[in-house]
């Protein structure tokens, strides 16, 4: 089986959610901290909010925090951001040969739902599995093992595809074999990426040549 991360992965949405830092909190008269958006890149939403509210002292609560989150990405994911370089015609490919996928993703259900729809490639995954449904967020295995045991399918023989060495490790520790795949968001995580992963490339136009 094959699972994949939606954000940085198959769509080129991570400088989305670096730009939504800076205008939520500047809207609150905050400066956006260097590190705030790598630290939360990997947490849950709802750990995310919690985080936000209580580093930056906010008067609203968590669950509005993520409302207003949901707002602001909405019409982005729904109708500008594009899939990466080679992310289709691989998608088809594998789903032609009868590959079982599916999405393992901290991005907000409506988000990823509207992303995958506008680009049509919705029907082409068996399960889409969220960080909301498990109590830890990608550091840990427990999405993806949450994912292979829904397919029933053994963690070993998963493939995941992810852009980011936490995430990365988490997808190891649940025993499966780990893409990395490049994105600008981690650019500095290049080498780290190379190391940790089975595979590491730029884009999946690279996979179409094997």
């Amino acid at each position: 089986m094959m699972l994949f991360d939606l954000d940085g992965t198959l769509i080129d949405s991570n400088g989305v959610w670096a730009q939504i830092d800076v205008d939520f909190l500047s809207q609150r008269s905050l400066p956006c901290p260097k590190g705030y958006s790598a630290a939360v890149a990997h947490m849950t939403y709802p750990e995310a909010a919690r985080y936000t509210k209580d580093r930056f002292h906010l008067q609203e609560s968590p669950e509005e925090i993520q409302r207003v989150w949901l707002d602001m990405a909405r019409e982005q994911y729904g109708e500008h951001i594009p899939l990466k370089k080679g992310v289709l015609e691989f998608l088809q490919r594998q789903s032609a040969r009868g590959v079982p996928m599916g999405i393992v993703t901290s991005c907000m259900e409506p988000l990823c739902a509207a992303v995958l729809r506008r680009h049509g490639i919705e029907t082409l995954f068996r399960q889409i599995i969220t960080t909301a449904q498990v109590s830890r967020g990608k550091g840990f295995p427990d999405i993806y093992l949450l994912a292979a045991r829904r397919a029933g399918i053994p963690p070993e023989n998963c493939t995941v595809f992810e852009d980011s060495p936490v995430a990365a490790r988490g997808a190891r520790a649940a025993g499966m074999r780990v893409v990395g795949v490049y994105d600008p968001f981690y650019a500095a995580s290049r080498r780290e990426m190379a190391a940790l992963c089975d595979q590491y490339i730029e884009s999946f136009s690279q996979l179409l040549h094997e």
